[in-house]
């Protein structure tokens, strides 16, 4: 996903440093991705400029080795969904209208109004309330979607499946500076950008969440750090890592600042 001018710009560099104008100054650099999956986002251009944009556009492509990964270690347990991928992602599976791939039956849930969330839910998480506090139960399976609308309306739905009694957070709702109040906290408390929470966050014991900065990457606490919570205080979360080499481990996780990297 990367931008090939940030490699290019790695290798000159390197070249610098060295004194050396092969590639990365004679270096040997392993990279790794997969064109199939996506390409580097260019904001506001077209895929012309998203293709410009790619690794294998930089001057130093034909000096680069690729090597093939054999097998899809993600669905190992599932080689009719591994072979799926594949063919997919080689261009090979038969397309309707030439835009859209028609997803195997096993892969649907029928839609039926608002029903269809609720079952896509009692698929994924079976007997959830008898597994609220059961973190191998939690990291196993998850629901993913392209909106955060889509995200906070399945969130809703399944933190009312966790007994116990809920707690709601919500963010800091002014604007520094704002003197003559020109952000209106309705407005401010509406805005979700990319890589921030929503502004109003419902939690429950037994709930799963994740983080989206790196708090203390020496403890485990990255972004993508999946926890679930033991303890919901006033102005702090007691939550347990369930993965990665610290799984198991618990820590306070108090306020912070977090700020949306979104240029526009």
């Amino acid at each position: 996903m990367a931008n090939r001018y940030a490699f290019e710009a790695v290798s000159q560099t390197f070249q610098d440093i060295m004194d050396n104008q092969l590639p990365f100054g004679g270096k040997t650099i392993i990279v790794g991705g997969d064109f199939r999956q996506v390409l580097p986002v260019v904001k506001r251009e077209s895929m012309r400029d998203q293709i410009a944009a790619s690794i294998s556009r930089s001057s130093f492509w034909n000096s680069v080795k690729i090597l093939h990964l054999q097998q899809n270690m993600r669905s190992a347990q599932d080689i009719e969904f591994s072979q799926f991928l594949l063919r997919v992602g080689d261009g090979l599976e038969e397309n309707v209208g030439g835009n859209f791939i028609k997803l195997p039956n096993s892969m649907i849930i029928p839609w039926e109004s608002e029903n269809s969330i609720q079952q896509l839910i009692d698929s994924v998480f079976p007997n959830m309330p008898d597994h609220v506090h059961d973190a191998n139960y939690m990291v196993d399976i998850a629901i993913i979607t392209t909106k955060n609308l889509d995200v906070d309306e399945i969130n809703e739905i399944l933190i009312l499946k966790f007994p116990g009694e809920e707690k709601i957070y919500t963010s800091w709702d002014s604007v520094e500076d704002d003197n003559h109040n020109l952000f209106q906290e309705e407005f401010l408390n509406s805005l979700c950008p990319s890589g921030l929470p929503p502004h109003r966050i419902t939690l429950k014991v037994g709930c799963p969440i994740m983080l989206l900065r790196n708090f203390a990457p020496e403890l485990g606490l990255c972004n993508g750090t999946r926890l679930i919570c033991r303890n919901l205080g006033r102005n702090f979360i007691d939550a347990e890592i369930i993965t990665g080499p610290h799984k198991g481990t618990r820590y306070f996780l108090h306020r912070m600042p977090m700020k949306s990297e979104e240029n526009s």
